[in-house]
């Protein structure tokens, strides 16, 4: 029955599949993240500004001749839909109803839409004209929780995933009877399936477990491809224009980025600029998309690590290692200026595409440190340290930290950044001179900047600490004054316990219980009080 139902979907699927035209230009690729979202060419070499987008707006679908975006949003409370004009940037709200309106799909025409409607467990999927006020008209009935519907080329089905019949399988409705069939069923859950632009195939993310996967599935014959191998979780992918590959989000651990694989499997590659990106989106927008020339730095603040506790000049003391990523565009380039006092005023120099710098002014400071083996310039509150109640993430105490001096001195984040030119900070903060006039330091794209545990600062008191569950933060660049690609990784933290079987004035016992990066939060979110 299964491969009957893919056979009546591919039959009309041969006369669309010639259209499939070459890579075609113009083509951009947009991921988003819960702060900024992002938009590269899908080499990675251009970026571009996406301004009808805001922070924590998702499910991001491009109508096919790119003109128009249709997207979920929570900017008015509850989860609607809402249609963007590309060139212009003009919002307006497509839905408005009390139940989540979620993962809108354009028809291949541009004129229709398909969402799911309806709480987690009761959702439905639903079809209406690309516009405001236009008649929403049910598709599926109450028999599953259908979500995440895509469109066939020609528009006379769509595919969804329903838990109808047990787990989550792939499903179709036959738009002009209603009839629903299942599509195909894997061991696993289906998930975010996506018609090709030929109509030949559907792809879907499979979990099962800690790992999931890009598979294909061919409609004439029925056949099933994975796509993808080795660890991982991959979700939400999207094919090219051309149909020739398919983007998705992968994540491992908290660490996301979208990566890109050919529509008949093989190597994935990693997309140049979307390290902490997901649920993407591939269309021809980009020739309407005004092309950004900041090459900005992206800080990836690591979790607390080598976290231990030691007495120090008379009192205990946990220290801990950090580690600051930079797996942006460009450099995060700081120049101390002196303006007639004892510090350096600080700016931000950002490279732009195609030559050229902006300044940024008054993004920070540089005081000079007398401690030995230092006797240089400090940049001050680069990363700060803080002790947290795991129940109200109340603060409990900060650290004593004397400054920073950043250089290209660790190169932790090659791997995640390709293209990496070599070390360009590498001087020593205007060691030993008092006068100088100007000072550069700073981190280049794909090198770290690392601080050992006990190093000039890096610990907490533990004095009058009582026993307890605690959160140990990091948080960089926490004022937000240096200019990023996005914020959403500058803090990371670690739960920890705390007792005293020594007594109050004996050696405190310190357990690591979670790591978590990318969050403050890692007990969950605070309790009130």
């Amino acid at each position: 029955m299964i491969w009957r139902t893919c056979v009546a979907m591919a039959a009309t699927a041969a006369a669309v599949a010639s259209t499939a035209s070459a890579q075609a230009p113009n083509q951009v690729i947009v991921g988003v993240t819960n702060d900024v979202p992002t938009a590269v060419s899908p080499d990675g070499t251009r970026r571009y500004e996406v301004p009808w987008l805001s922070p924590g707006d998702h499910d991001l679908a491009v109508s096919p001749d790119g003109t128009r975006a249709a997207f979920t949003s929570r900017r008015d409370g509850n989860a609607e839909i809402y249609l963007a004009d590309v060139a212009s940037g003009e919002v307006v709200r497509l839905t408005n109803t009390r139940v989540p309106d979620r993962h809108p799909a354009w028809s291949a025409d541009g004129t229709r839409l398909a969402w799911d409607t309806g709480v987690p467990g009761a959702r439905s999927i639903v079809v209406a004209d690309a516009q405001p006020g236009a008649v929403v008209t049910p598709v599926t009935d109450a028999a599953g929780d259908d979500a995440e519907p895509t469109w066939s080329p020609d528009g006379l089905r769509i595919a969804f995933a329903s838990n109808r019949g047990g787990g989550l399988s792939l499903w179709s409705v036959d738009l002009p009877s209603l009839q629903t069939a299942r599509v195909s069923n894997f061991a696993g859950s289906v998930q975010a399936p996506a018609w090709s632009p030929g109509g030949r195939a559907i792809a879907v993310a499979v979990s099962t477990g800690r790992t999931s996967h890009v598979w294909r599935i061919d409609l004439a014959t029925g056949k099933r491809s994975r796509l993808t191998r080795g660890p991982g979780a991959r979700s939400a992918p999207d094919w090219s224009p051309n149909g020739k590959s398919l983007v998705y989000g992968f994540r491992r651990g908290l660490d996301w980025s979208l990566r890109i694989v050919r529509s008949t499997g093989g190597a994935e590659r990693l997309l140049v600029g979307t390290v902490g990106y997901g649920d993407p989106d591939w269309s021809l927008a980009g020739g309407l998309l005004e092309a950004t020339r900041e090459q900005l730095p992206d800080l990836d603040q690591r979790a607390p690590y080598q976290v231990q506790v030691v007495r120090v000049d008379g009192s205990w003391r946990v220290g801990f290692a950090s580690a600051t990523e930079n797996v942006g565009d460009g450099p995060l380039w700081l120049r101390g200026v002196r303006d007639g006092r004892a510090r350096l005023r600080t700016d931000q120099v950002i490279t732009l595409r195609g030559g050229g710098r902006r300044i940024v002014r008054r993004v920070g400071k540089m005081l000079y440190e007398f401690h030995s083996p230092h006797f240089h310039w400090h940049l001050q509150d680069f990363v700060r340290y803080e002790l947290r109640t795991a129940d109200t993430h109340r603060l409990v105490k900060r650290d004593r930290k004397t400054g920073f001096c950043l250089i290209d001195r660790w190169g932790r984040a090659l791997t995640k950044v390709p293209g990496v030119s070599p070390p360009r900070f590498t001087s020593n903060c205007g060691e030993r001179n008092r006068q100088v006039r100007v000072v550069e330091q700073g981190t280049s794209r794909g090198y770290s900047d690392i601080y050992p545990a006990f190093y000039h600062g890096q610990d907490i008191d533990l004095t009058g600490i009582p026993d307890g569950r605690y959160v140990l933060v990091q948080r960089v660049n926490a004022a937000r004054r240096m200019r990023e690609l996005r914020y959403g990784n500058n803090t990371a933290s670690v739960i920890v316990t705390i007792s005293h079987p020594e007594g109050t004035t004996g050696r405190p016992r310190l357990r690591v219980v979670k790591r978590c990066e990318h969050t403050e939060f890692c007990a969950g979110p605070p309790k009130a009080g």
